[in-house]
């Protein structure tokens, strides 16, 4: 994370638009990191769960990594999550991240077996993923999402993991949403950055010390979020309209939400597209959705 700021960071989770055969469209997609980078966000995050990441292969992975490159944009500017249910997987697609310069990887622990993960197996897991990886450079961003893992890291385990791990484990990506819970690893961690993924939480992270964000709704309302991070005397104004956008997005599944919103913003259609077992939202709810949330985003930019 060398060429990104160590506070006020706004990273986008970013969505995947897919093409109808439900494969990555990576030109839609290398459009849409230009638009966000262009916006306001220091970088983006490729294949994160907005992403809809470990719905695609580790080649397609591959393969979008390589054209997002090959379009110019910076691989200072990439983080990629390498999420997967397969050790072989993770170490697939990490080492091929680090060997083409994005050095920051977002990795949660397994999940499939979820109901029996314990503390001592995530230590063995990243062990064995910072092993087989071996690639000089390599950051890892632990990523703690106990709604999709069954897990939740303490600070304690982070401890431990950046201990065994110096120089390797960088920091924690908390998506957990609990404000205490953040609170105790910025508390308890200062050496390492902590970036929330709860963009209601962002001010009063920042002020404890967060590095920024990694967040999904960075997909619909760039401005809106660097705004939050940059003028904290508008947070009071700012965050009731960034808590409506949210609350009207995750009303349903949140990446069919998102997409649903952005085939109204960018005026494209085929971002309904969303991978089984998710659903898209038919058009006239996505068309609702869009609007209300347009017209949301549309007011509180007028906020100064």
């Amino acid at each position: 994370m060398a060429d990104l700021p160590s506070r006020n960071c706004l990273i986008t989770a970013v969505a995947t638009p897919l093409a109808a055969d439900l494969a990555p469209d990576a030109a839609l997609l290398i459009a849409h990191c230009r638009t966000l980078l262009a916006g306001g966000c220091n970088a983006i995050a490729l294949f994160g769960t907005t992403g809809e990441g470990p719905h695609f292969s580790v080649v397609q992975r591959k393969r979008v990594l390589d054209m997002v490159l090959g379009s110019g944009i910076p691989a200072g500017r990439l983080l990629i999550s390498a999420s997967a249910s397969s050790l072989d997987d993770v170490v697939a697609l990490a080492g091929h991240a680090v060997g083409r310069g994005v050095d920051t990887i977002l990795l949660m622990p397994p999940w499939f077996l979820r109901g029996a993960t314990a503390a001592a197996g995530v230590e063995r897991f990243y062990a064995a993923a910072i092993e087989r990886i071996a690639a000089p450079g390599l950051r890892i961003l632990l990523y703690h999402f106990p709604d999709i893992t069954g897990f939740g890291f303490d600070p304690d385990l982070v401890r431990r993991l950046a201990a065994r791990h110096p120089g390797i484990i960088a920091g924690i990506k908390d998506s957990g949403g609990d404000w205490d819970k953040t609170a105790a690893l910025l508390r308890e961690l200062p050496d390492l950055r902590v970036l929330t993924g709860t963009e209601i939480h962002l001010p009063q992270a920042i002020a404890a010390g967060a590095a920024g964000t990694i967040c999904g709704l960075g997909n619909i309302m760039p401005g809106l979020l660097r705004r939050l991070i940059d003028r904290p005397d508008l947070a009071a104004r700012l965050l009731p309209a960034i808590q409506a956008v949210d609350d009207l997005v995750s009303a349903g599944a949140f990446v069919p939400g998102v997409k649903a919103v952005l085939a109204t913003l960018a005026g494209q259609p085929a971002w309904r597209h969303v991978t089984p077992p998710l659903a898209p939202l038919g058009e006239a709810d996505a068309a609702m959705l869009g609007d209300r949330c347009k017209r949301l985003i549309a007011a509180a930019g007028e906020i100064g």
